[in-house]
């Protein structure tokens, strides 16, 4: 009955914030899994089943509405949020002000959207994506009316409300998506979930935070909070067009079914990629924050953030670029089945994208947002060197080769930032992500054998992923044993934590 024991101690635990910056960070960064966990899961069921029902003209006329909203609000970054975050000293008096802004910004973002929808449709040479784009429109206003309170469920480490919040609303997504999709059998089907989920996410915010923000607008405070974010609006502004150009050339010249085909192959490339990077990012921005003045305790947590990544990443990385065809094929039918060699190229770029993501937090925290915008011009510039000529020639490849250069531009500027604020050197960057290479080493070689053994199907397919699990976690705790560290090890002191 010991176990019972412990394990109603951990939940208890975890149902409160901690005392320590080590156990917040902890036990944050569980509710965040927890929900990334939980959102994905969902997420998966949801397209799979809705990519059997849908087309990929459907998946691209969404892509195309999202899209557009998209480029307008990365257009308007106010970086008010993270300012909020980032401030060491209590900031009550600031809510009102980032509130105001934030809700005059989505009224006008609205506005634009709304009237502008034929205009953006006939630049995609789709006037049907018209009334879908007005629709999406109002999530504009919808965020622009959340409770800024919610900052706090970060600010301070409250990342079980977090968890409720978030988790609210993907669930609506997926309901209201799945059974629509089964009525209408088309793009709608998207749309309304996404609004449903921005409505649920609003009414929320109200529900578990006690702030009840009002229109205030004091100069002084929103020029204090802008001077931070206008760092957080350049790099807004460069990372959209180099995450979204390519998005917007590929629907411009390759056409609706082509982007619905090339948006679902970076989804499914840069889901742990985008998702492992919101996560950490989430809670290490906070915590960084905290320990900003104190360089060797700010070096200890970034390299322990890289090395948990690439234990994360570089495995499933790799099993993407392997398993693509037969994911596609199992899972989304052979309508999807062009999308493959994109699949596998933006998964070699979703694995670097995540490692270099990990500087962002950290330029932020130690005040210096610049240099993730200056990372993210030098790969906005590689990138628009590259696409239209790769994209004429090599279609949804070529776009997919061009996001992997603009990528790997950025590694130069990450590594010389990183090294430079944490006073550290190279032996270290290799000695995080050694332990993973080794085991996804092993990985390979034992998939590449199956592959040669056996014919894929459904079953061989999940039996195959979780003895790859087994074996990778095997090969780390061995690698434990021997060198007497690796991420296993971090994983065990943080479960300690708990």
């Amino acid at each position: 009955m010991s176990w019972i024991k412990a394990i109603i101690k951990i939940g208890r635990n975890l149902l409160k914030p901690g005392k320590s910056l080590s156990q917040k960070v902890v036990r944050s960064t569980f509710w965040m899994g927890a929900f990334k966990v939980t959102e994905r899961t969902l997420r998966f069921i949801r397209t799979i089943i809705v990519a059997r029902l849908l087309s990929p003209t459907d998946f691209g006329l969404f892509g195309l509405a999202c899209l557009a909203m998209d480029i307008l609000e990365r257009f308007s970054e106010t970086g008010m949020n993270a300012a909020l975050i980032q401030k060491k000293e209590k900031t009550e008096e600031y809510l009102d002000t980032a509130w105001t802004i934030n809700l005059i910004r989505n009224i006008f973002l609205f506005s634009l959207l709304f009237f502008g929808a034929p205009f953006i449709a006939k630049f995609f040479n789709n006037l049907s994506a018209a009334p879908l784009i007005r629709v999406i429109a109002v999530i504009m206003i919808v965020r622009g009316l959340t409770n800024i309170g919610a900052v706090y469920f970060i600010k301070e480490f409250d990342f079980r409300k977090q968890f409720v919040l978030r988790t609210v609303g993907i669930i609506v997504n997926v309901v209201v998506t799945l059974t629509l999709a089964f009525i209408l059998r088309n793009a709608w089907a998207l749309v309304w979930g996404y609004l449903a989920q921005s409505v649920a996410n609003c009414i929320a915010s109200y529900i578990l935070h006690p702030y009840r923000p009002k229109l205030q607008l004091e100069l002084p405070k929103a020029k204090e909070l802008l001077n931070f974010g206008k760092w957080i609006f350049g790099s807004s502004i460069v990372i959209f067009l180099a995450t979204q150009g390519d998005d917007i050339l590929v629907g411009k010249i390759l056409g609706i079914k082509a982007l619905g085909l090339y948006t679902m192959a970076f989804a499914i490339a840069n889901l742990v990629a985008t998702e492992i990077t919101h996560l950490i990012s989430q809670v290490t921005f906070p915590a960084y924050s905290k320990l900003q003045s104190d360089t060797e305790k700010l070096r200890k947590a970034f390299f322990k953030t890289l090395q948990l990544i690439s234990f994360i990443t570089i495995p499933i990385a790799c099993c993407i670029f392997l398993f693509s065809f037969d994911f596609v094929n199992i899972f989304l039918g052979v309508k999807w089945l062009p999308m493959i060699p994109a699949l596998k190229i933006l998964a070699i770029s979703g694995l670097i994208r995540a490692t270099t993501a990990t500087g962002g937090c950290l330029f932020a925290s130690v005040g210096k947002p610049e240099l993730d915008f200056k990372m993210n011009v030098c790969r906005l510039i590689t990138m628009t060197i590259f696409i239209y000529p790769l994209t004429r020639i090599y279609g949804i490849e070529g776009a997919s080769v061009t996001v992997l250069l603009g990528i790997l531009s950025t590694v130069p500027v990450w590594f010389y930032a990183t090294k430079k604020i944490t006073n550290s050197n190279f032996f270290i960057y290799g000695k995080s992500i050694f332990p993973s290479l080794i085991g996804t080493f092993g990985i390979v070689i034992l998939t590449l054998l199956i592959k040669s053994s056996f014919q894929i199907n459904i079953s061989i397919f999940l039996f195959t992923i979780l003895t790859l699990v087994l074996v990778y976690i095997g090969i780390g705790v061995i690698f434990v044993k021997i060198f007497r560290y690796g991420p296993l090890k971090e994983i065990k002191v943080l479960m300690q934590s708990i």
